[in-house]
């Protein structure tokens, strides 16, 4: 701008000069041999001008670098913000699957296999993993409690569909409240105590689960629970998610069961039905995975009625005593239907929790079609560039092989 102005204040002068003097021949000749002061001053402002001029196009060119680096730099920096955000969501995510990942050990150090829901699921799915699960929170309860809802989907025979739970964080005071009132002399927590303990908490748990527990709550080794050792694996339980209330587990092997959960768990009245061509069922109580009390058995006809066949009271999976189905007894007709009323609910609520998350199921599926996709794509490039990078070789190894044929044939010549 410096120089823009001097260039413009010298050419003024220089228009002014030459029209004091009335000179319309401005040619260079003629101005040296009869104006040359009007020839200095001509030169003077022409010289400012091509100054001018290289100053504007060096302006020029590195306003141009200027801007091109800015749009660079805001690249760069648009991208790190993009790459940051991406570092947040993984590292979030991340946490999120270490934490799964570790409520997950630690359930597996106390889940008894052969009662536990997610274990005979994670068992199906030959993995250390669990089987996917894809849980909503639906409409809360009376109480004002969240109520979950949700698909565990190992394939397209094996699944959960129903009711889920939440594990709650209790606090410090309500959790010492029920370890001291369970405690001994020495303020420590034996395997029937911790029993109890879990009891008061929410969680029911068979011997073989205690047993587990104590081995995994037990950090300094001594085989019994202090305080704070229930406190810190407690805290450690929060968050996960389990099977609980009313649903169906489906079997690829064509076995059913469907009725009441109670964290992971087979608790209350449920129906189970076994597969084959001569299809049984059991329709009665249930604790911990187990056969209990009071029950129905009966088949399948070949259209797929139910006939009652025997009243059964059963303990620990094992039937204690049984006596024929009579319509004409009053309470056998009765319980019969009021289980039925019970499975009745656990099917709607099981149809409901798989409209509810149908989306996430499907979002999976399409998540995995699309890895498979993408695997498989890049298998068939590896394989190409591998068919690529081998007809290269041979042909470089041809090209080397003739090299040194001709140079042979020449070193014979010579």
């Amino acid at each position: 701008l410096a120089w823009q102005a001097k260039a413009d204040r010298y050419r003024t002068s220089y228009y002014q000069l030459k029209a004091s003097k009335g000179i319309v021949d401005d040619q260079d000749d003629s101005l040296r041999v009869l104006h040359p002061d009007v020839f200095r001053e001509k030169n003077q402002w022409q010289g400012i001008n091509s100054r001018y001029q290289r100053e504007r196009e060096q302006y020029e060119a590195a306003m141009e670098i200027l801007i091109k680096e800015r749009m660079e730099s805001d690249r760069a920096l648009y991208k790190a913000a993009k790459e940051r955000q991406e570092w947040k969501e993984a590292r979030a995510k991340a946490l999120k699957e270490r934490q799964e990942v570790d409520a997950f050990v630690l359930a597996r150090k106390f889940t008894d296999p052969q009662v536990s829901l997610k274990e005979r699921f994670r068992a199906k799915v030959k993995t250390s993993a669990d089987a996917p699960r894809y849980v909503r929170k639906s409409e809360p309860k009376k109480d004002g409690d969240a109520v979950y809802m949700g698909v565990i989907q190992v394939d397209e025979e094996n699944s959960y569909e129903g009711e889920f739970i939440v594990v709650k964080d209790q606090s410090e005071e309500e959790l010492s409240s029920v370890f001291f009132s369970m405690c001994d002399e020495d303020q420590a927590l034996d395997l029937k105590a911790l029993q109890r303990a879990m009891l008061g908490v929410g969680r029911r748990l068979n011997l073989n689960e205690a047993e587990r527990l104590v081995k995994s709550f037990d950090t300094d080794g001594n085989g019994t629970i202090e305080f704070d050792e229930f406190l810190a694996g407690f805290r450690r339980m929060v968050g996960m998610e389990l099977p609980h209330g009313m649903g169906v587990e489906r079997f690829g092997d064509g076995t059913l069961y469907e009725g009441e959960i109670f964290e992971d768990k087979r608790i209350g009245i449920g129906m189970y039905t076994t597969a084959g061509p001569d299809q049984q069922w059991y329709l009665g109580g249930w604790h911990l995975g187990y056969r209990q009390g009071k029950g129905i058995e009966g088949r399948f006809t070949s259209r797929g009625v139910m006939v009652p066949v025997a009243v059964v009271h059963c303990k620990a999976g094992t039937r204690q005593c049984k006596e024929r189905f009579n319509p004409e007894k009053e309470w056998h007709l009765r319980m019969l239907r009021e289980y039925s009323l019970i499975v009745d609910t656990a099917r709607k609520k099981a149809s409901r929790a798989r409209l509810l998350v149908q989306g996430d199921i499907q979002l999976g599926l399409n998540r995995k079609s699309a890895h498979t996709v993408e695997f498989e794509r890049e298998s068939v490039e590896a394989e190409r560039l591998s068919e690529q990078e081998a007809e290269e070789e041979h042909a470089r190894r041809t090209s080397v092989d003739a090299a040194q044929d001709s140079m042979m044939v020449h070193g014979d010549k010579i």
